[in-house]
């Protein structure tokens, strides 16, 4: 599977030669999305679920037993926030912490959604299928000659995580974290690449090298398109799916946004209000680079949880989940741009899974975006550290709420 722990390590390299360190930074518009703070314990509501979520938002925060110390030094979050849309309710958006400046964290503000980005860009890429612009069945020599076994890797291998591509490497990392002023293109880091051994035979389902993926599926609609992500995103499902804070970062954030926490090379808790961004977002545009928010999130889930997005049937359910694609915790959906979520139950070849959504892990934010079918819950969880070694706490977090919310 995929670690992200790696990026962290080089990423605190470079930010801390810059002096990006615990407290945060002085970034005027850390805070100009003027929400009013978060609702806590202490005050109260009277409403018991609301009270009840906050209050695992609040222990999660203070839990000493959820490790923070994947890159070796111990960088806790400082913030937690979630969204709970449930039927029959408004939608619950909650708050615990502070922000790496010390002010309340902001339920409200967009943040870096880490690995989500790879799904933005796989519901481009079937939407580009579904209408006949990209040749599933087409090779990715035409227009990556140089990626490994290009001959034999097709459009349809890099959707369903079957090319057999390793991840991206330490050195690699460390071409990105050598200038952060740097704007990469997708060609420049499908480049850099290259010569990464594969992991295995095109057509053997691995897990590894999704971000990989993920960057040449990016190119190839670009190539296809002759429009950049970041259009092809916004036009393609943003504006679609109504989501207005949610886009392809080049590395100058949004305003409000919430800066994350990680690992720095100093051994003490750094974080990225300190330094540049475009590096980091344009060397990962297609896998690490999107901003959005809690309520775009559920937004979002609700649109692929219908298909509504597509213009083939692509909504969730039986023969998208198969057991082969399974690590034992995600099954690696087919046909649709996110992931399912165990325990599951065995329907013959394939998995009924208990969630869809995403739960990827970034050096500086921590998400977990689920949906659940059963009784149509959805909850967005979002930390702003990455250094877990384990995201069982996390996703235990998350089903807590779920929880709560459904049995009310």
């Amino acid at each position: 599977m995929n670690s992200c722990r790696p990026i962290g390590i080089v990423l605190a390299l470079a930010l801390g030669t810059l002096g990006a360190c615990g407290g945060g930074g002085d970034d005027d518009d850390a805070n100009d999305t003027g929400a009013a703070p978060a609702t806590t314990e202490a005050n109260g509501t009277d409403d018991p679920v609301v009270d009840e979520i906050q209050s695992l938002l609040d222990a999660a925060l203070a839990d000493p037993s959820i490790a923070w110390d994947g890159s070796g030094v111990d960088a806790p979050p400082t913030g937690v926030s979630v969204a709970v849309r449930l039927p029959d309710h408004d939608d619950i958006v909650l708050a615990s912490g502070e922000s790496v400046d010390g002010t309340p964290f902001d339920p409200e503000a967009p943040f870096n959604i880490g690995g989500v980005t790879e799904s933005f860009v796989q519901t481009v890429a079937y939407q580009l299928v579904d209408e006949g612009l990209l040749d599933p069945t087409a090779t990715v020599d035409q227009w990556l000659p140089n990626q490994p076994n290009a001959e034999r890797v097709t459009v349809q291998m890099l959707l369903d995580h079957t090319h057999g591509w390793a991840s991206f490497p330490d050195a690699s990392l460390g071409l990105m974290a050598a200038d952060l002023d740097r704007r990469w293109t997708l060609a420049e880091v499908l480049a850099s690449v290259e010569t990464n051994p594969p992991v295995a035979e095109p057509g053997t389902f691995t897990g590894e090298g999704t971000a990989v993926a993920a960057t040449a599926l990016a190119y190839i609609a670009e190539e296809v398109t002759g429009t950049t992500l970041a259009v092809l995103v916004e036009d393609r499902m943003a504006q679609p799916a109504g989501l207005d804070d949610t886009a392809i970062s080049d590395g100058t954030e949004p305003p409000g946004f919430e800066d994350g926490v990680f690992a720095g090379s100093d051994g003490r808790r750094a974080d990225t209000s300190g330094a540049p961004h475009t590096s980091y977002n344009t060397y990962f545009a297609a896998s690490r680079s999107g901003n959005s928010t809690l309520r775009d999130l559920l937004d979002l889930l609700d649109v692929w949880q219908s298909g509504d997005l597509f213009t083939t049937n692509r909504v969730p359910g039986p023969g998208r989940f198969l057991a082969e694609r399974s690590d034992g915790m995600d099954v690696y959906g087919s046909g649709i741009p996110f992931y399912g979520f165990c325990p599951c139950e065995d329907d013959g070849a394939n998995l009924a899974v208990a969630a869809i959504g995403r739960a990827p892990q970034s050096p500086f934010t921590n998400n977990h975006v689920f949906h659940y079918p059963a009784d149509g819950v959805s909850v967005v969880l979002h930390f702003n550290s990455g250094e877990s070694p384990d995201p069982a706490p996390q996703r235990q977090l998350a089903e807590a709420i779920h929880e709560a919310a459904a049995s009310s």
